[in-house]
């Protein structure tokens, strides 16, 4: 059985799928679940990983229950990345 974490995503899909106006198809659940599944699978929050050839720093966080990677460029720029596991050295903090 997979253990799938509560939180405010999966109150959300909830709310979503027991709406009686919009029904979801068998297909559509199971790419939503598939989703939210990605969500949590990778590194754990708070893991930090530096990319050698471009400078930038990324670190793991949770957005509203969104684990994701919040890269800093060296000019302070940031963007988020869903992958769940870069390829770049980890960080010992």
């Amino acid at each position: 059985m997979i253990d799938i974490p509560s939180g405010p995503v999966l109150e959300q899909i909830a709310k979503f799928a027991s709406h009686p106006e919009d029904t979801l198809t068998a297909d559509q659940v199971k790419r939503v679940l598939t989703s939210y599944i990605a969500i949590y699978e990778g590194d754990e929050v708070g893991t930090v990983r530096h990319n050698p050839d471009t400078g930038e720093i990324a670190h793991r966080v949770s957005q509203d229950g969104v684990h994701m990677w919040r890269v800093t460029h060296p000019d302070g720029s940031q963007y988020n990345d869903m992958q769940g596991t870069l390829d770049w050295p980890t960080v010992n903090v």
